[in-house]
């Protein structure tokens, strides 16, 4: 007796409409001892790969195919939108052979290309063509020979099955499937009599989406997801209707079929059919053209000779020879040639020539490449590897032979020109970018269960609180490990159910998207190695990237690097305004005041290094050399952070911890780390000096280590201490060693990608330490380009300051579209940041600008610009802004008289038009005439009233922040700021922070509550508040935007990547720093004590007396302090007004309030 084969199945690549994993299926597969699998996913093959590869190591054979969508006409129509059964059939098609393979590819690619609507369709005419090498089943109650027999047109069910057979001759089945379902029973005998008539044979399927029969309540779980909708909805689209499409075993299948056996033994015939196996381990590379009368291979050297020349002239005076470098380019250059990557090597080349060529700045490097000398010659990196002791064999080991992997960064705005140039030069049809898959992790799990089984909010956030954030997260690890979940399960019913389920679709696959940055080029047409698949916006791979590399094609990551932006956009303005041309490639690498920024932890916008975290790193450990910047990029990780290494790092920079080599030999290898095993390329090296590996062996023991292969790891510490002890070491002393190089590899970094990192950290803090204003700028411009509110802007704007530039307003006369430098210690305000001055108002006034010169005055103004386009709205908020405050006119009247001004310029504007002269005959009348007497006599707005006007339209406070006042005073009552809260470097679960409250908003929740919805700001960002219940009750009504309050509150842990902050406690910030303060010193300089100005000093004292103690400090020339008695016998007011006015007489920064 033959046994059974599933030729219609699901996985969870049928988005959101199977539940059943690949890895499950295979492990039912051979516990069922099925020698043969079909995968035939919903109108892709996503799936083909891991489920062939996963087959294969389970001894199954693998069958590729796919359940297609055919247009019942021509795959351009569109009909009933409201009936799917109108707008397709189904159609299950196998995969025979490679030419199969291929115009499945093809099929389901135009499906998406040509024929989405709704769904991925293809048609008759499609499968005319591409139907060769594939085996065709009816499918499901809703193929169309099935669903014509369904409604009774037997005529025309007739002939669909003719043509069908006539195109696909012995390889068309009639399936048949019996899920007890009304629809199946009434049509399965009409089946079966057609293929009697027409000597087709039947195919027995069970169109399976799940493993086990009770797992098809957690697949309509995932249809309710799929569709929006909720478990107890009684008429939702997709209900579940039975439970029977599980994996069923070849018994279950033959009593089910029993009346028809032979449908049974067809599919093992069927199986035998399907042969098609993926090429892994070969290479499928573009070819790359060129020059005539070259070969790939010499045109290769060619150029990385041509390039060494290049550089031959900078590399006197370094730690190695010429000598060296010329071995090593030898060694590269044939061990490159051997593996068959010369050609790679010239199409990254090609593209970064391009770049260079064209303006695109191209960053130093990326990953492990920095380690080739070859990648430098050829330009595709910017740093000399043997200067900083990278490895190539870290990038390519000649014994372990692998595709390259250069990963490259280009300036963010020009990337897709980049793309475009590789599309154009290796074709629209062979290159894509890559699709990448979204999971329902185990809090997104939850979340997306509670909503369909309507449990309410709070108590999904209160289970979803019990999860740790994290990609590994796995639920049944925490069921496992948490009691106060067990407890829920154990006590709370809906819990269960919700876990339950969340167990069974953990992992699932919810959505597709595009890779941020993969690039697939391939030697021919892309549909040739697999199908492409439509996204929103894009075409993409229907592989993911590490499975696009396994089919033998050359993936790339072009990725557009925001810091490259800002770089190009510093020195096109260096060059226009001052005329220099900085080459950052060859800035002295010992610069005190590019070091200074790194010292003192001055870096916001300093790539990679802005996190508080880190400051708090350079402050302590003082970096003064390029190899610290290094050092700590790589220490900067969760690794090494948890486990020490940081730390032990810092003491021994500072001489606090000795620095102790196990042997001479390990020095230097370990001098720029202070001793601690740090680098992959440490590991690598210890092992070639003291235990005579190869690199390429070192680069294998480097693998195993870090990747915890321990299976692996016994034999190659065997060799290791053999190989260390032949050379004379102490036996027991390299145990030690191995077992400190085994812990350290754990954490242990790619030198070569921090390398490349930390240099472009230092080119930024070159260009912040020795170009500020400009710096400051082109950061400003690229952070208020996604919203003028952003944290990262209020942050900058406040570094800004601190660095002694001024950020002026914008004006109708200075501004352009972004921030722009003004003078050396100016940055101008840009127009584009302001609401409502859209793109259309900005041309209007920039041309009027350009074309006529400066605007004289508001009249002036008036009369030149479109005033269809710079209309009321746009004009209020120019005025708001303060962009118009140039024509002395106070902001209140411009404002208030808008209307007006509207009218009387359109007059004058047709009058100009008609060449009449004009109304005025002075700036001075246009003035007074435009706008009324009553309007020019009213008091300006109030200084609170301009600065909201100023936020409402710019996003920020530009005249002046209501906490620039408080000076540092709010540190020192707050444990963090919101710039450290955004980047996760907060932990505590109490926030205390002072700021400003910039929105408030009542909201109301699904539950009809009403709660508040709060902006609160501080100097280095804004977060969101929520008030809710007694909280908001209490504050509603006194609560006061644009004012400065002390806040309390805590973040919940509710599964959100971004949680709201929830208000505990907000008390005007007066009366807070009032509260806490302790003392007041006052400090005065020993010259200063004249009689005038003790007199003057007594005076003030009394006039701010109150009940805080004070003591006055008086410091003399040598360095001694004396303290002056109180004559006034009271204490004074802890406020930041006595601060002041005290101040203004005895210097700034000379009172300090103790908290």
């Amino acid at each position: 007796m033959k046994s059974f084969i599933h030729l219609h199945l699901h996985s969870q690549f049928s988005l959101l409409d199977s539940c059943l994993k690949i890895d499950e299926l295979m492990k039912r597969a051979r516990e069922y001892n099925m020698q043969a699998l079909a995968l035939t996913d919903h109108g892709n093959i996503m799936g083909a790969l891991n489920f062939y590869k996963q087959a294969r190591k389970h001894h199954i054979k693998p069958i590729i195919g796919a359940e297609l969508y055919v247009a019942p006409e021509t795959r351009f129509d569109k009909p009933d939108k409201d009936n799917d059964d109108l707008n397709y059939n189904h159609l299950v098609v196998l995969v025979k052979n490679e030419q199969g393979y291929r115009n499945l590819s093809e099929l389901i690619s135009r499906s998406y290309t040509e024929g989405f609507y709704r769904k991925p369709r293809i048609d008759k005419d499609l499968l005319e063509k591409y139907h060769q090498g594939l085996v065709a089943l009816t499918a499901c109650i809703h193929g169309e020979i099935p669903f014509k027999l369904l409604h009774r047109r037997e005529e025309e069910a007739y002939e669909a099955a003719k043509w069908y057979r006539e195109l696909f001759n012995d390889d068309f089945y009639i399936e048949i499937q019996n899920h007890y379902l009304e629809t199946q029973l009434e049509v399965l005998p009409k089946l079966i009599r057609l293929s009697e008539d027409l000597s087709i044979p039947l195919v027995a399927t069970n169109d399976v989406h799940y493993i086990n029969k009770e797992d098809a309540d957690a697949r309509d779980v995932l249809i309710c997801i799929q569709t929006n909708n909720v478990l107890s909805n009684p008429d939702r689209p997709m209900k579940k209707e039975t439970d029977q499409m599980y994996f069923k075993s070849t018994e279950e299948m033959r009593e089910l079929f029993a009346e028809v056996p032979e449908s049974i033994d067809v599919t093992v015939d069927i199986a035998a059919k399907c042969n098609f196996e993926f090429k892994l381990g070969k290479y499928f590379l573009p070819e790359f053209k060129v020059p005539e009368n070259s070969t790939v291979d010499g045109y290769f050297e060619e150029i990385c000779r041509e390039g060494f020349e290049r550089i031959r002239p900078t590399l006197k005076g370094k730690k190695y020879g010429i000598e060296v470098y010329e071995e090593r380019l030898n060694y590269e250059v044939e061990k490159i040639r051997e593996m068959g990557f010369p050609g790679y090597f010239l199409i990254v080349w090609d593209i970064i020539r391009f770049s260079r060529e064209n303006d695109i700045r191209v960053g130093p490097g990326r990953g492990s490449v920095v380690g080739s000398l070859v990648s430098y010659v050829m330009g595709i990196t910017s740093i000399d590897p043997l200067e900083y002791d990278l490895i190539f064999e870290r990038f390519l080991n000649p014994a372990r032979i692998s595709l390259p992997d250069i990963d490259i960064d280009f300036d963010g705005d020009r990337r897709d020109e980049v793309i475009a140039y590789i599309r154009n030069k290796y074709g629209e049809d062979s290159t894509a970018q890559i699709v990448t898959f979204g999971k329902m992790k185990a809090k997104l799990s939850i979340r997306d269960i509670g909503r369909v089984l309507e449990i309410p909010l709070n108590d999904v956030n209160k289970l979803a609180k019990m999860i740790p954030d994290g990609p590994k997260v796995e639920l049944k690890g925490e069921i496992d490990s948490n009691p106060e979940l067990q407890k829920e399960l154990k006590h709370v019913p809906e819990t269960k159910k919700l876990i339950d389920f969340a167990l069974k679709l953990e992992n699932n696959i919810r959505h597709t998207s595009m890779h941020a940055a993969g690039v697939v080029i391939a030697p021919k047409k892309l549909t040739e190695f697999m199908p492409l698949y439509k996204t929103k916006d894009d075409i993409v791979t229907q592989f993911e990237k590490d499975e696009v590399e396994e089919i033998g094609l050359l993936k790339m990551d072009i990725l557009g690097l925001k810091t490259l932006t800002i770089i190009e956009t510093v020195l096109k303005e260096v060059k226009k305004v001052e005329g220099i041309d900085i080459d950052l490639d060859n800035i002295p690498l010992d610069d005190e005041k590019t070091f200074k920024v790194f010292q003192e932890g001055d870096t916001d916008g300093i790539f990679q290094f802005e996190s508080s975290g880190m400051r708090d790193y350079l402050k302590r450990s003082n970096p003064d050399k390029i190899t610290d910047l290094i050092a700590l990029n790589a220490l900067y990780r969760p690794g090494p952070l948890g486990s020490g290494m940081a730390e032990n790092y810092v003491k021994r920079k500072l001489g606090i911890q000795e620095v102790k080599y196990l042997f001479p030999q390990l020095k230097d290898i370990l001098e720029d780390t202070y001793g601690i095993i740090l680098y992959q390329e440490q590991v690598m090296r210890i092992s070639v000096v003291l235990a005579g590996f190869s690199m390429s062996e070192a680069d294998e023991m480097r693998k195993i280590m870090g990747k915890k292969l321990t299976h692996k790891l016994p034999p190659v510490k065997k060799e290791f201490l053999a190989g260390a002890v032949k050379k004379g070491f102490n036996k027991k002393k390299v145990e030690e060693l191995f077992s400190q190089m085994e812990t350290f590899a754990q954490y242990g970094f790619n030198k070569s990608h921090s390398t490349a990192y930390a240099l472009l950290a230092y080119q930024t803090a070159y260009l912040k330490a020795h170009y500020p204003v400009y710096f400051m700028t082109a950061n400003l411009t690229s952070e208020s380009e996604k919203t003028s509110t952003s944290s990262k802007v209020i942050q900058y704007i406040s570094e800004t300051k601190k660095m002694g530039i001024d950020l002026l307003p914008p004006d109708i006369n200075k501004s352009s579209e972004q921030f722009q430098v003004e003078s050396p210690t100016a940055i101008r305000f840009g127009l584009k940041g302001l609401k409502n001055v859209g793109p259309a108002a900005l041309t209007s006034i920039l041309d009027a600008r350009e074309d006529g010169g400066s605007f004289k005055d508001y009249s002036d103004f008036i009369t030149r610009i479109d005033l269809t386009r710079v209309n009321k709205t746009v004009l209020e908020s120019l005025i708001k802004s303060g962009a118009m405050s140039s024509f002395h006119i106070k902001r209140r009247a411009l404002f208030e008289s808008v209307e007006e001004v509207i009218r009387q310029g359109a007059v004058l504007q047709k009058h100009h038009s008609q060449n009449q002269k004009s109304l005025f005959s002075s700036a001075e009348d246009a003035a007074a005439v435009v706008i009324s007497r009553e309007h020019l006599e009213k008091e300006e707005w109030s200084e609170n009233e301009i600065i909201k006007h100023e936020k409402e339209v710019a996003g920020i406070y530009i005249t002046y922040n209501p906490l620039e006042k408080y000076g540092n005073e709010i540190k020192k009552i707050s444990n963090t700021d919101i710039a450290s809260i955004e980047a996760g470097d907060f932990k505590n679960e109490v926030v205390r922070l002072g700021g400003v409250v910039t929105e408030v908003t009542q909201k109301k929740s699904k539950k009809g509550a009403f709660y508040g919805e709060l902006f609160f700001q501080d100097l280095t960002g804004r977060i969101k508040v929520l008030a809710f219940k007694e909280k908001w009750a209490q504050l509603r009504e006194t609560l006061k935007e644009d004012f400065p309050y002390f806040l309390e509150g805590r973040f919940p842990d509710n599964g959100d990547s971004t949680p709201n902050l929830y208000l505990e406690n907000l008390t005007e910030l007066d009366a807070h720093l009032k509260k806490q303060v302790r003392g007041i010193i006052i400090k005065l300089k020993y010259d200063q004590l004249t009689e005038t100005f003790l007199d003057e000093l007594e005076e003030r004292l009394r006039s701010n007396s109150d009940t805080i103690p004070y003591k006055i400090f008086v410091y003399t020339p040598d360095g001694f302090r004396v303290t002056l008695n109180n004559t006034t016998g009271k204490g004074l007011k802890p406020t930041l007004d006595m601060k002041k006015d005290i101040e203004s007489l005895t210097g700034k920064n000379s009172v300090e309030i103790q908290f």
